[in-house]
């Protein structure tokens, strides 16, 4: 095996890894003896060193170790991954939800049947959200800081204003506080005192009713000045923001009267981020406004900026280009968990031009189809 080269040896020991039983196998118990005398009978032989470097950078590819551990003689700098029921520990989050929010972010894939301990992902990606998680809070919490009732605040995430960092209904505590505050903070800012009894004012929620008209509509209308706001005396937080109805019929009989100027059989990015698998909804806009894939715009004049779509050519154009595990798995007729696997045994890298984030997005020309070919 070592007379056909490093990446053979590599190969070799990532299947030693894999099949490592028990939620606390440890490298020596996956790699026997090998470990154990590269950790200790020749951990002062430089003439190892190349065998030591390969076997090292394996275990810190299948094990969580983390920053300031001295793996095979080396201290390492960084933690490299994070296992799930240590994400769980260091939070104090169940596991189950840490599990949900990395398959969300896809970073596990939601049937991978390995333990919480040995269920690991990118520390550097996602060590960040992972951090997030004891601030999150549930709605009831979201509720009373913004001083909105659950009506309203159901609105705002129906109407996409607010949205759950993690999605699972099941997950009790999914919202980052901090985007309920800062919107009520934006919406105030600019508000007039309005005495409780003036006819002439309505609350958000009134108005989203009576016009039939999104709260992103309406919430547009108020940052471009299109609509007035008002804070009812006595109160504060979200239910006390009112603005004016003259000015919501005004912008009711804008959006009835201009037409937006659709693209023929258009796909919004969202759609098609979800059917391709991107979960992270900003990654596919990312490559498209970094101009990787094209798009077109649909614009209403009355409400807002023109927002990027798909095309059926542009659609085929990221395909011509692009794959992703979903595409590919749909493709080649193969489980996703099956074209994992070959991308990475391969080591197709992820399409990131200047060490940019894309998501799991990969070029069609960095890979030989012939390698499913062998499964």
């Amino acid at each position: 095996m070592l007379s056909r080269g490093p990446q053979a040896f590599r190969a070799a020991l990532d299947a030693l890894a894999a099949a490592a039983a028990g939620s606390g196998a440890k490298p020596h118990a996956a790699f026997g003896s090998l470990h154990e005398i590269f950790r200790k009978n020749y951990a002062d032989f430089p003439e190892f060193d190349g065998f030591r470097d390969i076997l090292r950078d394996c275990v810190l590819d299948h094990w969580p170790f983390a920053a300031c551990a001295t793996v095979l003689g080396k201290v390492q700098q960084e933690r490299r991954l994070q296992s799930v029921l240590a994400a769980s520990q260091a939070t104090g989050a169940d596991p189950i939800v840490i599990q949900a929010l990395l398959v969300e972010a896809g970073a596990l894939a939601a049937d991978d049947p390995r333990s919480f301990a040995r269920q690991t992902f990118d520390a550097r990606r996602h060590g960040g959200m992972i951090a997030e998680i004891p601030q999150l809070v549930c709605i009831s919490r979201m509720c009373a800081e913004m001083g909105a009732s659950k009506r309203e605040f159901e609105c705002l995430e129906a109407d996409g204003v607010l949205h759950p960092v993690i999605r699972n209904p099941l997950v009790n505590n999914r919202w980052r506080l901090s985007d309920g505050l800062h919107l009520v903070e934006e919406l105030l800012a600019t508000a007039c005192p309005v005495a409780r009894d003036n006819d002439a004012w309505e609350t958000l929620q009134a108005a989203r009713r009576r016009m039939g008209m999104g709260l992103r509509i309406l919430l547009e209308g108020l940052r471009r000045g299109m609509l007035r706001a008002g804070q009812q005396t006595g109160r504060s937080g979200y239910a006390a923001l009112l603005i004016a109805k003259e000015n919501v019929d005004c912008l009711a009989r804008a959006f009835q009267e201009v037409q937006p100027e659709r693209v023929p059989g258009a796909l919004a990015l969202s759609a098609f981020s979800r059917s391709i698998g991107l979960r992270d909804r900003s990654c596919f806009r990312s490559l498209v406004e970094d101009g990787h894939t094209p798009a077109s715009a649909i614009r209403h004049l009355a409400t807002g900026p023109a927002l990027p779509a798909l095309s059926e050519a542009h659609v085929a154009q990221f395909h011509r280009r692009f794959v992703t595990v979903p595409t590919l798995a749909a493709e080649l007729g193969l489980h996703r968990n099956t074209v994992r696997t070959c991308l990475r045994d391969a080591g197709v890298p992820r399409f990131s031009p200047g060490g940019k984030d894309y998501g799991n997005i990969y070029l069609r020309q960095d890979f030989d189809f012939r390698i499913f070919l062998r499964r």
